[in-house]
This record gives C-alpha cells, structure tokens and sequence, in this order.
C-alpha cells in the first residue's frame, strides 16, 4: 500500500478523498520534474485510501482524475474498474464517458457511456450542466445531423 509522507495513515479514507479531490486535475504532464512529490503523495493518498475501502469507487476516480495527463491507459482501467464497482451508479459511467470524450477523443465510446449514465439518472444531464454538455457533444460528434445549428 502506498504510504504518507508522514508514514501512517491517520485519517478516515473519506478524508484522504476529500483532500485528493480538492487536487483533481492539478498533476500536470510533466509531473515528474515538477512537482513529482506533491503529484506522487496525492496518487499515494488515493491509493492508500482504496486499500483502506476496496469497494469505493472514489479512490480509483480521484487516482484516474491524477493520473489522466502522465497515463490514459492506467486512468482508463482505473474508471472502468470503478464503473465495475457500482455498475448502476450514473455518476461512474459519467466519468468513464467523460474521460473517452475529452482526454481519449472516442466520441462513440464516450457516448455509450454518457448515455447510459442519462439512462440511469436523466437528471443528471440537466440543459446547460457538464453532463448534458458532454453528451450533447458526443451525439453531435458521432451523428452530426443533431448538432446545433
């Protein structure tokens, strides 16, 4: 298991979360000159709170959402092994479709996805929101007759 700066992990794995989600998106690609160390010890905390929870989903998309910009292929099994997980929670599909619509660039794998997470909670995808973007987006990539004019 991937350990603390300090050694020991003291807080509740929901918390180890809170404070890795709060980073999303801030491992850049050349991570490994710069700010290796904080990028590492946010992967580290996501890692060490999916060890601490094996059945939550949160670590493995705070982890995919880190590791996006250094490698897909790892984030891409990391949101599919969460989609896995909870296979009727909309929000995981979202993310798995979301990650192939913008980082991968596969619109008809994005929209499979994206519409299954509108399958399972239309609310979600409400008129003007990411989702609703998102999906509007992969429809109107794959199938250009439903673009907006």
């Amino acid at each position: 298991a991937a350990a603390f700066c300090s050694g020991v992990v003291t807080a509740p794995a929901t918390r180890e979360i809170e404070s890795s989600t709060s980073m999303v998106g801030k491992c850049p690609a050349d991570a490994r000159r710069r700010d290796s160390t904080t990028c590492a010890s946010r992967i580290d905390r996501a890692q060490s709170a999916h060890s601490f929870n094996p059945l939550a989903v949160e670590p493995l998309s705070v982890e995919a959402a880190l590791i996006s910009s250094l490698d897909r292929a790892r984030a891409l099994r990391l949101y599919r092994q969460a989609r896995g997980l909870e296979p009727k929670n909309p929000d995981t599909w979202y993310q798995l479709g979301a990650f192939e619509l913008r980082q991968l660039k596969q619109p008809r794998a994005a929209y499979r996805d994206l519409n299954h997470a509108y399958t399972l909670d239309r609310f979600l995808f409400g008129k003007g929101t990411a989702p609703g973007r998102d999906l509007d987006q992969a429809r109107c990539e794959i199938d250009p007759a439903t673009c907006p004019e």
